[in-house]
């Protein structure tokens, strides 16, 4: 139950891994659509703002243009607005003087009096003048703020010492009563007044070019709007400045409400995708995955790739990347199943292989001398002998045997190779030797009929290095036979260990009818022989640096007056030590002989 619940978790974790990352992917999605929801909404309500200011401004130019006394009413406000009466009571004119006023210039038509027919009015008719046409613009200024709801629609005249003049606004409250209080004279900070008079400065050079144009409020109450204005000309003067302020706080207002709705319905439609995904993944994806992984545990489980074919069989149908998977598994488990059954037959061939070189390494042992003192009656010689081979056999053999009271046979061979087919050669020299010597013939005389014996049957070219000797226990005196092998050491009483260089005959086996030279030797009581396999000087360490035969003659004469068993045992771990771990790559036999006289086996 719990191995169950745990692959329910981890197909559920995945499940919410992946679904995760969906909504991250689509929150990102969300993110910049809502950005460039809100960039697109702000520019297409701020392209719109702009058609209808232009409008604004182009009706409100037109609708100013047509009083011909336009420069001389601008002054005149200007000049006079202190003194001017903006709010007259059209109902309960006591006097009647409004309404004598509004019949005289509507008889005159405002819009077509000129300065030059204001100059003959009275100042009294010039300033109600003034103020019924400042009333008239006014009014249009209020239908057209109310009829396109703009946060301002304002008339501005410059003025010195870093001022403008407001005559007049639209304004689109529902109360008229602070309309005619509007004009104003405003004193502008000089950044501000720099940008207003530089935009006044180009207006006035461009004379004949009255398009729409804008600049951003950097500062004060309408901070951030937009202000939309056009020059308005009369004779080729810039008269005044007709602007519309657009809210800023409108427009963002406007955009993020747009943006918001956008994202809403985006979000709808991202979660219903995103919920579609996840389905379809756990359909096609998660399913066959979670078939997969059961297969993968039951094969871990019970090894056998038939489950794990029928489990599979649906989903390798599948063309694609899952099913090319399931496939693949498929054919591995196969593969691990016949790699299993090489390896049970490899492991079973390698243990009985092993067993037969177990058997091989203890019959080789049995036939080389292992009994030291093999001769305890004896004590006119010691001797020890050890062979250490590479592999489980070795081609590498001694030998010593007493040819009779009086005469004691020593042999030191190497034969070619290693393995087994070294330790069938070595057996066979070993027999042969032994029977030569035995029978009565002399080292050179034994060595040229083993010889010969070898080399008929020879068909693996394989040869055999030999030394060796007989020597007579009564005097020391010995013959040695040396067939392609390491020259011997010889310690003489009160000296040191010294090799015995003669020249040497071809190895046994490896010429028909070889010849083989003897040389006689002699040993004084005392006095100690060393013979070993080129396994003791060609033992290498890890920088691959042969031990040689001069650190083996120093290695002999720190045990030189010691029993042979010792002067084995201390070169053997001389050569040990100077490996350093490294691998033996041969066979390392030694033997060792010390002569202690008649005299000594006498007492």
């Amino acid at each position: 139950m719990e191995k169950g619940n745990g692959k329910k978790t981890r197909r559920r974790h995945l499940l919410v891994n992946v679904g995760i990352s969906v909504m991250l992917m689509f929150g990102v999605v969300v993110l910049l659509n809502f950005f460039d929801t809100a960039l697109s909404y702000s520019r297409m309500y701020l392209a719109s703002a702009t058609s209808a200011s232009d409008k604004v401004t182009a009706f409100l130019n037109d609708r100013m243009q047509s009083y011909e006394a336009l420069p001389w009413l601008l002054d005149y406000w200007t000049e006079n607005w202190l003194q001017l009466d903006l709010a007259p009571e059209y109902e309960g004119d006591a006097d009647g003087k409004w309404r004598e006023a509004h019949k005289l210039f509507y008889e005159l038509n405002e819009q077509y009096i000129t300065p030059e027919e204001l100059s003959t009015l009275s100042d009294d008719l010039q300033k109600k003048f003034a103020e019924f046409c400042h009333v008239s613009i006014v009014q249009e200024f209020d239908s057209v703020a109310s009829t396109y709801r703009t946060n301002g629609i304002f008339c501005a005249v410059m003025l010195g010492d870093n001022q403008i003049f407001l005559p007049f606004r639209g304004n689109d409250d529902a109360s008229d009563e602070t309309t005619y209080y509007e004009g104003s004279i405003i004193t502008l900070r000089e950044e501000h007044y720099s940008k207003v008079q530089e935009l006044l400065e180009e207006a006035g050079q461009a004379k004949e070019v009255e398009d729409l144009k804008t600049m951003e409020v950097a500062s004060g109450r309408n901070a951030g709007d937009v202000l939309f204005y056009r020059p308005v000309y009369r004779e080729n003067r810039l008269c005044c400045l007709i602007c519309v302020s657009v809210s800023a706080g409108l427009v963002e207002n406007q955009m993020y409400e747009e943006a918001s709705r956008v994202t809403r319905r985006t979000w709808l439609y991202l979660g219903v995708t995103c919920a579609l995904i996840l389905i379809l993944l756990l359909l096609v994806v998660m399913r066959p995955i979670g078939r997969l992984q059961k297969s993968v545990q039951e094969y871990e489980q019970n090894k056998s790739s038939e489950e794990a074919d029928k489990n599979l069989m649906k989903i390798c149908r599948s063309d694609n990347e899952i099913g090319y998977l399931a496939r693949s598994f498929t054919g591995m488990t196969h593969e691990i199943d016949r790699y299993t059954d090489e390896v049970r037959a490899v492991t079973v061939e390698k243990e009985r292989i092993g067993t037969e070189l177990e058997m091989a390494k203890v019959i080789q042992r049995s036939q080389l001398p292992s009994k030291f003192p093999p001769y305890p009656d004896r004590k006119e010689f010691d001797i020890f002998a050890s062979m250490t081979p590479a592999r489980e056999v070795g081609g590498d053999f001694y030998d010593f045997f007493m040819v009779d009271d009086e005469h004691l046979a020593l042999v030191m061979a190497d034969v070619s190779g290693k393995g087994v087919p070294a330790a069938l050669m070595m057996m066979v020299a070993k027999i042969l030797i032994k029977n030569r010597i035995t029978g009565g013939d002399s080292p050179a005389a034994a060595l040229a009929n083993v010889n010969s014996q070898i080399c008929e049957g020879n068909g693996e070219d394989m040869f055999v290095t030999v030394w060796l000797a007989v020597i007579d226990l009564a005097t020391g005196r010995g013959i040695a036979a040396n067939a392609g092998h390491e020259h011997p050491a010889l310690c003489r009483p009160g000296g040191d260990y010294e090799l015995v260089v003669y020249r040497h005959s071809l190895p046994v086996g490896a010429m028909l009818e070889s010849r083989f030279r003897e040389h006689e030797f002699e040993i004084e009581p005392g006095g100690s022989l060393f013979v070993y396999t080129d396994g003791v000087t060609e033992a290498a360490n890890r920088k691959n640096v042969l031990f040689g035969t001069d650190r083996m003659l120093r290695a002999l004469n720190r045990q030189k007056n010691v029993d042979p068993r010792r002067v084995i045992s201390s070169m053997m771990a001389e050569i040990r030590d100077f490996a350093g771990g490294a691998e033996q790559f041969d066979d390392i036999t030694m033997l060792c002989f010390r002569y202690n006289g008649l005299e000594k086996n006498d007492e």
